[in-house]
């Protein structure tokens, strides 16, 4: 089993940082590595809502496929499912959560998963760069957004 797990600290209310990262289909709006598949978001028969992801500069068309799990927009947390795709993993489970911290000023933001691979490595070194990249480009954007 292989896990991967990044955070940061955001100066600003939980609630404000949930409004930017909390979205299923809103990763390509703070995430510089996503871009929003041609064919936009997709309802499978069983009414589960996915989407296909896209790394920016991937000549990959489809990396594969996010499955929305569970939001909680009041407990600041979603989950989602990576099936399928390039990704060598099995049970892939991500979460993105934000805590308030600092009486509430800030929010510390976790991104974490767990997944099953045979991949030497699991892909790990990889998923934990991919959190680090946005968590660092959430920041920027929301803090940003406050001094302008």
């Amino acid at each position: 089993m292989y896990s991967a797990s990044q955070h940061v600290v955001i100066d600003a209310s939980p609630g404000e940082v949930f409004k930017v990262v909390g979205g299923f289909y809103t990763l390509s709006d703070w995430h510089p590595l996503c871009e929003d598949p041609p064919e936009g978001p997709i309802a499978n028969e069983d009414g589960v809502l996915r989407r296909k992801n896209r790394i920016v500069g991937s000549d990959i068309d489809n990396i594969g496929d996010l499955v929305h799990s569970s939001l909680d927009p009041e407990d600041l947390h979603y989950v989602y499912e990576y099936r399928g795709g390039m990704f060598d993993s099995i049970g892939y489970r991500a979460t993105i959560r934000c805590t308030p911290t600092n009486g509430g000023k800030s929010t510390v933001v976790l991104y974490h998963s767990v997944w099953v691979s045979e991949e030497d490595g699991g892909g790990q070194d990889a998923v934990n760069n991919f959190y680090r990249v946005g968590l660092d480009a959430a920041e920027e954007l929301i803090e940003g957004s406050k001094n302008d």
